[in-house]
């Protein structure tokens, strides 16, 4: 049985966008939306508006607490909120600030803080104030830091937990009861936080959208839809407030690098469904650069993460893009069967199917012999200009007659990288790629017969991953004709829907259900249509 993933709210804020585009009049607010269902009661109270006028010059202020919320009846912020405060670099003074601002904020505000230092000046500071509570942190631990927020996320016993990771000063500009409104105030919402500005004064809301789709993971800053004021994000740059059981649900990976751990964190919460907003009058200061740069050490973080998500490229704003080859991510190819069976093929693996057939047109041209794209990969190749990323293998026809040349020429295939093969077989054999092999099938003719006899020495042309090869004399008309009704259509391959063989009519238009939520499961995908299936850089 599937697993339900659950209704995905982002995909209902999508869903109202489109309806805003037909017609305004039968949109949601996105703020009606959030509140369609009975909200709880929040932890914090609203703010009203006092007007434009009210805040003038600097406009300081411009909300105050709505009159209608009794605070003595919510919680206090102690009760609700502990700080988790992990820096990789302390400093007496900045240690110090930071510990100031949150007292001035709230005295009894538990404080969680890791340190490895062993300075006494830092020690001192520490036993100036009554709520902090200190882990001591080996140097193993603090090269992994994930391990350390997993250790101080066990221990929180709040309903909110703020993760202050770099921050190098505290003060109300942190505004925490805001984010804990806007989590509260809804039940989709898990984790809300703020714009920062760094060491150099450099100020950044930090809200990022993400996606993966065939084995691409793209960030794009900004956002597309907003409530409350703030902006539905899916990645936070900045430090955040979340809902302690959504950390605890969703531990933070203890061998990723410190660069790229909230990144995994934040795809985690968005494949669950979470959502996650930015309010940006909400500000943090926070040290490091506002914005990241490509360099050696930072693609190997990246790699790390990529190989977690089984990620073949990513781009990260706002020059960052990334390219890993399927032996760096340790995708095995010659699994590729059992991949297709619920999950599109790794866009790194076709590397190989591009390069066989780019060699087989030119060993057909030096040897001045004929061949063919047929069946599955004809088929791909009209609906996709590339090998359906669902098929198990490939398919060309060749003249009978050239069969023994083939034979003979298993030597220059060899020292292209590649095999021939199963011989033996009436008017077939196999090229094998290292993980892949195309079916070659002897047939007495070829179709170019069909063309006008002034064309027959100019075969057609079709393009296969990248690459110009000799198709059928009509390919749009030999797909139909092959595979019937609705063939432009997607289904997967007829040994892994149950087929007997593939001259079974197929039911094209669905996808067999996927068991997990990998981002490559096919049922992610359409069924219908090129766009979204490859790459980009592949529709070549």
């Amino acid at each position: 049985m599937r697993k339900s993933r659950g209704i995905d709210p982002g995909i209902l804020l999508q869903l109202n966008k489109v309806i805003s585009l037909l017609n305004p009049r039968y949109a949601l607010s996105v703020d009606n939306f959030l509140s369609s269902q009975p909200p709880p009661v929040p932890d914090t109270c609203g703010e009203d508006f006092k007007g434009t006028r009210y805040g003038y010059p600097f406009f300081e202020k411009g909300f105050e607490v709505s009159p209608s919320c009794k605070m003595d009846k919510k919680p206090s912020l102690n009760k609700l909120l502990t700080v988790l405060i992990f820096n990789r670099r302390v400093e007496v003074e900045t240690l110090g600030n930071i510990l100031n601002g949150i007292k001035t904020y709230n005295t009894d505000l538990p404080v969680f803080l890791a340190t490895n230092s062993t300075k006494q000046s830092i020690w001192d500071t520490i036993e100036n104030f009554s709520n902090i509570h200190l882990f001591d942190i080996t140097q193993e631990e603090l090269n992994h830091p994930g391990i350390v927020w997993n250790r101080l996320i066990k221990e929180i016993r709040t309903p909110y937990t703020l993760i202050a990771a770099d921050i190098f000063y505290f003060n109300s500009f942190a505004r925490l009861e805001r984010q804990i409104f806007v989590i509260s105030n809804t039940t989709v919402v898990g984790v809300a936080g703020g714009a920062f500005r760094n060491e150099s004064g450099h100020w950044k809301v930090g809200c990022h959208v993400s996606r993966i789709k065939n084995f691409v993971l793209k960030y794009t800053e900004g956002y597309q839809h907003s409530a409350m004021d703030c902006m539905f994000c899916d990645y936070l740059e900045g430090p955040f407030i979340a809902k302690t059981s959504v950390l605890k649900n969703f531990p933070l990976n203890e061998q990723l690098p410190h660069n790229v751990l909230f990144k995994d964190w934040f795809l985690r919460v968005k494949q669950s469904h979470i959502l996650v907003m930015n309010c940006p009058d909400v500000m943090y200061f926070k040290r490091g650069p506002v914005e990241e740069i490509s360099t050696p050490e930072s693609k190997l973080s990246w790699l790390e993460l990529a190989r977690e998500w089984q990620i073949v490229e990513i781009s990260y704003p706002p020059k960052i893009t990334f390219s890993f080859t399927c032996k760096e991510l340790k995708i095995k190819c010659n699994e590729a069967s059992v991949w297709v069976k619920t999950k599109i093929l790794p866009s790194c693996c076709f590397e190989q199917i591009q390069g066989a057939v780019k060699y087989l047109d030119t060993f057909a041209k030096e040897h001045k012999i004929d061949y063919e794209l047929e069946a599955g990969s004809l088929l791909g190749a009209v609906k996709l200009r590339h090998y359906l990323p669902w098929d198990v293998d490939g398919d060309i026809t060749v003249l009978i007659k050239d069969l023994k040349l083939f034979n003979d020429s298993q030597m220059l295939f060899a020292n292209q990288g590649y095999k021939l093969s199963n011989f033996e077989k009436h008017r077939y054999f196999k090229l094998n790629t290292p993980d892949f092999y195309f079916e070659m099938w002897g047939e007495k003719n070829l179709s170019t017969s069909f063309l006008p006899s002034s064309m027959q020495d100019k075969p057609t042309l079709v393009k296969f991953t990248g690459v110009w090869v000799r198709g059928e004399w009509n390919p749009g008309l030999f797909a139909r004709n092959r595979y019937g009704p609705n063939y432009l259509k997607h289904v997967q391959h007829w040994s892994q829907i149950g087929s007997v063989n593939s001259w079974v009519i197929y039911k094209a238009g669905s996808w067999k259900s996927c068991p997990n939520n990998h981002h490559a499961c096919l049922d992610q995908y359409p069924t219908d249509g090129s766009i979204g299936l490859l790459p980009e850089d592949l529709h070549l």
